[in-house]
């Protein structure tokens, strides 16, 4: 296997090197005992894509995954901040390239509760705050402080981290994506379900046949969610691609009015590329109606229609010609979200074995195995399952610029598997800024990736070695 992701597919677009992307994390005192300064390999050409972190069982990298959530989600009333407030740690500094970065630091010795936050983009500092916490470590408004004033505090800090206009993915060990974007329910009520959400995952834990319910039921959200994301996004598309009708009609007039500016000797030949045109389009048709996607009727009599006609070329040419540009308009529009489903379907249709995973714009997505037997979600492999959440999930990631954080990605995956998933979720979001950051046990997931590896490593720690292939 290939060993840097930018030989993957030297036959497509990378993405542009611009974008806001995780360079750097140092974090002091974490749990009250680490100190890491996590930055990537100088020879890492392609850190923006893609990071790892590793280290030993209570190192710390769920909980880093936790803490970079949680300190750069710009959204309100979720308890994020809280997060931080109830974590060991005295400072975390998160180095996103272009002169950004995101603080947060405790005053003395404190390692716990209140803390401040910054957010500075190209050396100047956008947002602050301090976050006092209560004797619980949960976070509450200094006495002295009217509710206004602290709104206000809190506002102008949460619009540093969304100026950022970074879109965040959290995977967790159980699961659940969360995000820093606002649901379509929400209440002030959040902060008690989050913590209702929290103790039905330590019940879990404790307990695999919940587990296993859980988990059908995570995976059955994430295809709900991932279906109508698409049904979205072609939505949109095709309202993009319309043209409208006055337009049309209005070009048609305009480009008959000019039919006598056809030389005789270009007809046959304008009339030749319009067909080939036209075939273009059909054959780009054919490739949507396999999604269900809403495409251009049957245009192969139009085109055989054109094929025979010998009379008033210029002028069917002219009429012809609008409706050629409605048609590819159209599919340009829906082009990104039809790729996208595309190599979802294939990601996991290259994994799984004797079964076969179809996507219908109406119907969904669903599974088959090789006798055609319908199978329900629930009856896949914990693997499968597993791969089927995580690509649901990615295929949603379709922002301008995105950090994808996943813990333990391997969980329930064979070691084939597990080799062949970073390089398919690389592919998935090749042509976008997209960035993953893994937290793993499993060295045959990063083998391939080693210069992307972030080894956790205590910096005042001797005894450890500094990270290198040869550690591996």
């Amino acid at each position: 296997m290939k060993n840097t992701i930018s030989q993957i597919r030297n036959n497509r677009p990378t993405p542009t090197k611009d974008a806001l992307a995780i360079r750097r994390i140092r974090v002091e005192r974490l749990f009250g005992r680490y100190s890491y300064d996590l930055k990537v390999d100088a020879s890492a050409t392609d850190a923006t894509k893609l990071l790892i972190l590793y280290g030993d069982n209570g190192s710390g990298k769920t909980t880093l995954l936790q803490l970079i959530f949680n300190l750069l989600s710009h959204i309100d009333k979720q308890g994020h901040k809280s997060v931080l407030a109830k974590t060991k740690f005295k400072s975390l500094i998160v180095d996103l390239g272009h002169d950004a970065q995101v603080v947060a630091k405790r005053r003395g010795k404190r390692i716990l509760g209140t803390y401040t936050a910054y957010v500075k983009q190209r050396g100047k500092v956008t947002g602050r705050i301090e976050f006092r916490a209560d004797r619980a470590n949960d976070i509450m408004r200094p006495d002295w402080q009217t509710q206004d004033v602290y709104d206000r505090n809190v506002g102008r800090f949460l619009k540093g981290l969304e100026n950022l206009r970074v879109a965040l993915f959290f995977v967790t060990d159980d699961r659940q994506l969360l995000q820093n974007a606002r649901r379509a329910r929400e209440s002030d009520d959040e902060n008690e379900e989050s913590e209702e959400g929290v103790a039905l995952r330590r019940r879990l834990r404790r307990s695999a046949r919940l587990r296993g319910k859980y988990l059908d039921r995570a995976v059955s959200q994430a295809i709900s969610v991932a279906v109508q994301w698409a049904r979205e996004q072609v939505l949109s598309g095709s309202k993009q691609g319309e043209a409208d009708a006055n337009t049309i009609y209005t070009g048609i007039v305009r480009r008959l009015a000019n039919v006598s500016a056809v030389k005789r000797a270009d007809k046959r030949a304008n009339f030749g590329l319009l067909i080939t045109a036209l075939r273009e389009q059909a054959a780009r048709t054919a490739q949507f109606a396999k999604f269900g996607f809403p495409s251009a009727l049957n245009i192969g009599e139009l085109i055989d229609s054109l094929i025979r006609a010998k009379r008033d070329l210029p002028t069917i040419y002219k009429i012809v010609e609008p409706f050629v540009d409605t048609i590819r308009a159209k599919l340009d529009a829906l082009q990104e979200v039809q790729d996208s489903v595309s190599g979802f379907v294939e990601t996991l249709n290259s994994f799984f074995k004797d079964k076969k995973v179809d996507f219908d714009l109406k119907e969904g997505v669903s599974i088959k195995t090789s006798d055609g037997t319908v199978l329900p979600p629930a009856a896949l492999s914990s693997g499968e399952k597993q791969l089927l959440l995580l690509f649901c999930n990615t295929l949603i990631t379709k922002n301008d610029q995105a950090i994808y954080l996943i813990d333990e990605p391997e969980i329930s995956l064979n070691i084939k598997w597990q080799r062949r998933l970073i390089q398919r979720l690389l592919i998935s979001a090749e042509k976008r800024k997209v960035q993953f950051i893994l937290a793993t046990h499993s060295f045959e997931l990063f083998a391939p990736f080693r210069k992307n590896v972030l080894q956790l490593v205590d910096k005042h720690d001797a005894r450890t070695k500094p990270a290198t292939s040869k550690n591996y």
